[in-house]
């Protein structure tokens, strides 16, 4: 049976992506953030608030892929009280990247970027598919600061938060000579 040349090809991409960054900078540099357009630090990730023009989930997600990131992914409370707290003071309701539109068979929440689901802050009887028409998640910041999250009708306007991620995934080279793009995938 003949190999897919896709695999081959992603291979080689990974490689020589991983080789040039390994050149340039040491192994995981804190990201380096344009802050003069907006965006903001927090462990290894830049953050941007886009707020003004309010838009949807599918759009708002497409706004942070032309950035070079994705909706946020959330992966622990001292992220989210980050989020809440740091990128603005006032009340507000933002998209993030978890919803139910990724996963094309399984109706579960997935992030948009495929980060694996380690954390929620659900509010009170959420998610609820209202009507059966929510499919995606805002989450709910008060002025206090304390935030939960909602789902809500992916047409709904929002603002919304993006997230460029450092590049964590490269596989050392010793260890892709010795496995198979599959194999290398689902061993990482």
């Amino acid at each position: 049976m003949r190999r897919p040349v896709y695999n081959i090809v992603c291979v080689c991409v990974c490689v020589c992506v991983c080789d040039i960054l390994s050149s340039v900078s040491p192994a995981n540099p804190a990201p380096v953030c344009d802050s003069v357009n907006g965006w903001q630090a927090f462990g290894s990730n830049c953050y941007k608030r886009r707020a003004g023009v309010r838009k949807s989930w599918v759009a708002a997600r497409s706004d942070c892929v032309r950035d070079g990131g994705d909706l946020v992914s959330i992966t622990s409370s001292e992220e989210e009280q980050y989020v809440t707290s740091r990128l603005d003071a006032s009340a507000f309701d933002l998209w993030i990247g978890f919803s139910t539109m990724v996963r094309i068979i399984a109706v579960c929440y997935h992030w948009s970027d495929g980060t694996p689901v380690s954390h929620t802050n659900w509010g009170h009887g959420e998610p609820n598919n209202h009507n059966g028409r929510e499919n995606c998640v805002e989450m709910v910041t008060t002025e206090n600061g304390t935030s939960w999250w909602n789902d809500l009708n992916c047409d709904a306007h929002q603002d919304w938060i993006c997230m460029i991620r450092k590049l964590s995934w490269c596989p050392s080279l010793m260890k892709l000579s010795s496995l198979s793009w599959s194999a290398w995938y689902e061993s990482s």
